[in-house]
This record gives structure tokens, sequence and C-alpha cells, in this order.
């Protein structure tokens, strides 16, 4: 989501206060990882869509959101940063197991992204693996911190707007290994709305509803595949024009 100068300027000035993002003590801290480039990318060709381009069949993709868990066998839960288009400066935590708002990337910025932030820490691929403080089956939910507010968090569960904020998509790669690509929307509100909105009383964003505000890959889950698309999305686009609209240029710039 693209924003105005002056929001991109007060987003680059935040500092999230320590209590907003919190977290249990948990068994080890993470370790610093970094993908694959093969898999970064074919993550930016297949999951990073054009910048603004509205997905209209969010509800249709095929993960459940709502029944992650640590997968059977795993020996870590690992978290990669793909790509982010937004004017946000965003955080992303996740709970499950001994983990209670765990924080995995502090400042969702990179100077690589599809909309470029010079001063953003993260490079495409960077990544967080966590080694203890799961057990096969615990669930696992994650939340994105929109410009570190609390009251405008979406997540894999249930959000503030009753609206759908993140899309998933099942990855085999050549070794046969599943992943996880979720793709965050985080703004608040139906398509371009504006005022207030009427089921969190909190102000209208006039979203793109583009869920290319954040992408990262995730390793170590399981899910269902999704039955039923979520409500209040509109099932505008179907077959091939679904899967083009999912694709853009190699390059993540």
């Amino acid at each position: 989501m693209k924003f105005n100068q002056a929001a991109r300027n007060l987003a680059t000035s935040l500092i999230v206060a320590a209590g907003v993002l919190s977290a249990t003590t948990a068994s080890a801290a993470p370790t610093a990882v970094q993908l694959e480039q093969g898999l970064l990318d074919q993550f930016n060709t297949d999951y990073v869509q054009d910048e603004q381009a509205f997905l209209s069949n969010a509800g249709a993709f095929q993960v459940d959101l709502s029944t992650l868990t640590f997968a059977e066998g795993a020996d870590s839960l690992q978290v990669f940063f793909i790509n982010e288009g937004a004017g946000y400066r965003n955080q992303l935590a996740f709970s499950g197991g001994s983990y209670s708002g765990e924080t995995i990337f502090k400042d969702i910025a990179s100077n690589e992204s599809v909309l470029s932030e010079s001063n953003g820490p993260l490079g495409l691929g960077n990544g967080f693996s966590y080694t203890e403080g799961l057990s096969a089956g615990d669930s696992v939910e994650f939340d994105l911190f929109s410009n570190g507010r609390a009251e405008y968090l979406f997540g894999t569960g249930t959000n503030v707007d009753g609206l759908q904020h993140v899309v998933g998509y099942e990855y085999v790669d050549d070794l046969g290994e599943n992943w996880l690509i979720l793709g965050f929307e985080d703004l608040l509100g139906e398509l371009g709305a504006s005022g207030v909105d009427a089921v969190s009383g909190l102000g209208n964003e006039g979203s793109d509803r583009d869920f290319n505000d954040v992408v990262i890959a995730v390793k170590g889950l399981s899910a269902k595949q999704q039955s039923v698309p979520e409500p209040g999305m509109v099932m505008g686009l179907a077959g091939a024009a679904a899967l083009g609209a999912l694709r853009r240029r190699k390059s993540a710039k």
C-alpha cells in the first residue's frame, strides 16, 4: 500500500514502545538464518503480486489460516522476510507453544523491497529459526502490528474490522519440504473505504486490499486446505485470471 510522503516520514521515525510487542520468556533465543536464493527468487516471482493490485478473491486461496499448527516431525519454526509493499513501518509477531506475542521483525522495511526504504534494516530472505518452545500440534498465529499500533493489529486470527487480512499459500520445494507463504494487508477496512468503520469504530484507511504489504515464508507448520471462502470477500476473479494477478516480474525491485 503506497502512502503519502507525510505518513511515510512519520512511520519512518516511529519508535515502537517496548510494551507494545511483548513476549513471554521462551526456551532459547532465535537464530538468524538466510533463505536460499533460488527459493527467494521463486517466492518473489510467484507470490509477490503487483503493488496496489486489488486481490478480489482473497478468500478463495488454499490455506485455512485458522488451522496452523507446528508440524509433526519439524525441528524448528523458520520465518523469512520475502518482500513488502507498505508505506507503514510494520512489525510481525507470533504466538504458539511457549511464545505469546513473540516479535520476529521489529521494523519491516528494506532498500530491496517493492516499495524500498533507504534506511530499511532488512534484506530480502532474512529470517529467524526457533528451535525450542513448540511441540507438534501447537496452534500458531501470526500478527502484524500496522505501524506499531496495537489497535490496528491484523493477523491469521480474528481481525478488528471483521475482514480477512492475510492470504496463505502452500509450496512444496524440490526436496519435498512444505512451505507456507503469507501475504498481509496492513490497512483497516473495505476497499477504498473512508470514515469510521462500523465494526471496529476505528478509522478506515482507504485500503487497496492487495495483500502485498508484508510477504513472509514459513517452514515448520502444517495447515488444512481452505474449503469455504471467508465472508466479506468478493469472488471476482477465478482460474487463470487469479493466477495472473499474483505474478510479477522476477526482480524484487
